[in-house]
């Protein structure tokens, strides 16, 4: 594995504004602009159509933190205490924990749809059982199937958007996949509020937003028709011909002969062939250890995932209202009526980060928000310090202030890169069993830190904040040290990074001599007329 001024420094080479990396000066019958391309337009809005599953995830990450204010809720749960909470936030990753291993199966034998299906399904019985639950128990099996859901559709919605992406506008449809998480969080605070406020006492207060959960997952059922699947699962699947068709079709607007489209599927056919050659062809989970490119990206996704669970934003997302209490603001409207605002003001900061990604880079955004998140949270932990001791309102509402800046740092980085920079890093080969494990290690830690945070709050206060002052630290180091920039190049490209295979000129090269890819496949396809001839 490289040291770690190689680590820092790799991926500094070979990067484009474009995001097409090497390929970045051949022509492609699209518009610069996607939004005056036709193919464009249509495939961004599928794209869109699939972040669907974490609008899902959104919604049911913040259910929990909102129904918590809901004495309703709290009454058909027989007032659960700290511990009992904190059961009811950690068992949704138990669901989750045991599908990680199924996920990367389905996604790689079946296809990425498939996997989305798959998961929307379990989503939709886990949302009515938890909707029309009369018991803990039923409650609780209900998370866990929700759980175990949402992990089998993530690994294929996260593969899928990143391999049907234009390479051009890769990095930022990546990147504003996990920010509609917020859309869900947004619906869920604001509904709880809503119905608080106009049902105050009736159990349909909690019932009706449980049970939009299952409403989400149908609508994610209902498109699986008009979703395409990832052309290199077709490519690996021997199917050649069709993901021949189907870039021309999104990503040159049916032009077979297409320079891009003849480059992206031999630069995917010779990776392809490179991985098997130094992996052979199995698919046990070996084969995510099995060169040194392999162990620095499970590296990368397995810290990340720890990085996540150890933020001040754990706390917050589930936890928020223990938070507002100890600092003061103990009435259920205003509660609810911040968890709100903090959505919203969370998908701003989301938005943003999404926005200049694909512009800064991967690496200084991840080290500004750590870095930013690490000063907030101190200040967060002095002022919390603070209140406790002299019960001064100044200092409870300096508290929500600088929560709410540590939770935009978050959200610079974390939020749009965070499925985004792990799934981009990993080879196809392991893409849907690195984010398995991705995945995987961050519910085992979500298990602890859901079930210890309720506990942590009610009988440390304040001083639990300092156990997330040492992760941050730790993180900020680790990110500095191990983080390579993968702006500005394709899929294909950031494996160079890893295995110093250089795919792509050679490529490149087959191309200005006019070798097109896989002959024999543009004679036997045939598309309708395509459009006017364009330039990138």
């Amino acid at each position: 594995m490289p040291d770690f001024a190689s680590k820092r420094k790799a991926g500094a080479e070979g990067i484009s504004s474009s995001g097409l990396g090497h390929l970045a000066g051949l022509a492609n019958n699209t518009d610069p602009k996607w939004w005056r391309d036709p193919c464009l337009r249509k495939l961004h809005f599928m794209l869109m159509c699939i972040t669907i599953v974490q609008i899902t995830g959104g919604y049911d990450g913040s259910l929990i933190n909102n129904l918590q204010a809901l004495t309703t809720w709290k009454s058909a749960l027989n007032n659960p205490d700290a511990n009992m909470i904190g059961v009811i936030g950690a068992v949704q990753t138990v669901g989750a924990f045991v599908c990680c291993f199924p996920a990367p199966y389905i996604a790689d034998n079946f296809g990425r749809k498939w996997a989305i299906v798959a998961g929307a399904t379990l989503i939709l019985i886990g949302g009515f059982l938890q909707g029309f639950a009369y018991s803990v128990a039923q409650y609780i099996v209900g998370r866990i199937v929700v759980g175990g859901g949402n992990v089998i559709a993530i690994v294929g919605a996260t593969s899928l958007v990143n391999e049907l992406s234009h390479p051009r506008t890769r990095s930022y449809l990546t990147g504003y996949y996990n920010v509609i998480w917020y859309i869900g969080s947004v619906i869920a605070a604001w509904l709880c509020y809503g119905l608080r406020l106009h049902l105050p006492t009736s159990q349909w207060g909690w019932r009706v937003p449980t049970l939009l959960m299952s409403f989400f997952a149908f609508l994610m059922i209902c498109l699986f028709p008009f979703v395409p699947e990832s052309p290199r699962f077709m490519i690996a699947k021997g199917r050649d011909a069709e993901a021949h068709a189907l870039l021309a079709k999104w990503h040159a607007n049916g032009v077979m002969d297409d320079e891009l489209v003849a480059a992206e599927l031999l630069e995917i056919k010779e990776t392809f062939a490179t991985e098997n050659a130094s992996k052979g062809q199995s698919k046990s989970w070996r084969q995510c250890f099995a060169t040194p490119g392999d162990r620095w990206r499970m590296f990368i996704c397995m810290g990340l995932a720890t990085c996540n669970n150890w933020t001040g934003q754990s706390i917050v997302s589930y936890y928020n209202t223990q938070i507002l209490t100890q600092a003061g603001i103990t009435a259920t409207l205003p509660q609810l009526g911040i968890n709100g605002g903090l959505s919203i003001f969370d998908f701003f900061c989301a938005i943003f980060g999404g926005f200049i990604s694909g512009r800064v880079g991967r690496r200084p955004l991840f080290l500004a928000s750590f870095i930013g998140m690490t000063v907030a949270h101190v200040i967060v932990t002095g002022l919390s310090a603070k209140y406790a001791m002299s019960h001064i309102a100044s200092y409870g509402y300096a508290v929500i202030a600088f929560i709410w800046i540590e939770s935009g740092f978050y959200n610079i980085a974390l939020n749009p890169l965070i499925y985004a920079y792990t799934s981009e890093v990993l080879s196809y080969s392991t893409r849907a069993k690195g984010m398995s494990l991705f995945l995987f290690t961050g519910d085992w830690q979500a298990i602890i830190t859901r079930y210890c945070n309720p506990i942590g709050l009610a009988n440390l206060g304040w001083k639990y904040y300092i156990v997330f002052l040492v992760f941050y630290i730790l993180e900020t180091l680790f990110v500095y040290y191990y983080f390579p920039e993968t702006k500005g190049r394709t899929l294909e490209e950031i494996a160079e990074i890893f295995d110093g295979v250089q795919v792509a000129n050679q490529v490149l090269a087959e191309v200005e001599k006019g070798v097109r890819p896989g002959g024999e496949v543009a004679a036997e396809i045939a598309l309708e007329s395509p459009a006017d001839e364009k330039t990138a």
